[in-house]
């Protein structure tokens, strides 16, 4: 009986067959089929044959590219819909909670419930004004920043601090 499980490839190697589906000792093979054993045929092998195989790797990579591109649109659509079963069943629960004030033992089994959390909250912003805003105050760059306004013979500004002054404000 063949074994009939799925081929699973390292991210890597997926990624490598999509940059340079022909390796280069592949297509050193190509040429010199095209080149110096073009009048040279052996039983399953010729430049005609190599170059067929060149172009059913090629398409082969194509296909792998749309359906790949096909099942992140499917997922995407999972998503969606998983987000949207989740934010109805929680206002369901919610509606339920209201029902069963004061029944005891359906407040219980509706408290034991936890739902799933929403699979796209991980999602990041695909621009800048997307963003959310930064919360909290800036940072101050300086020293002169912060006394920018102050003139030299201000008398709220320390001139000097000597060893008494240090000691005093340790107290």
């Amino acid at each position: 009986m063949a074994d009939t499980s799925p081929i699973t490839l390292l991210p890597t190697a997926v990624a490598t067959i999509a940059a340079d589906p022909i390796a280069a000792p592949l297509r050193e093979v190509v040429a010199l089929f095209a080149d110096e054993l073009a009048d040279v045929r052996f039983p399953d092998v010729d430049a005609k044959v190599l170059n067929t195989a060149i172009g059913e790797v090629e398409s082969a990579v194509g296909e792998v590219a749309r359906l790949e591109a096909a099942v992140s649109e499917a997922r995407r659509k999972l998503d969606e819909s998983h987000d949207a079963l989740v934010q109805k069943a929680a206002r369901g629960l919610a509606y339920a909670r209201i029902f069963a004030d004061g029944d005891a033992d359906l407040l219980a089994r509706l408290d034991g419930i936890t739902l799933p959390r929403v699979r796209r909250g991980g999602a990041t912003p695909t621009t800048a004004a997307d963003a959310p805003k930064k919360r909290g105050r800036k940072p101050h760059s300086s020293a002169e920043t912060l006394f920018a306004g102050a003139s030299a013979n201000d008398s709220t500004l320390p001139t000097e601090a000597n060893d008494d002054d240090v000691a005093r404000a340790a107290e």
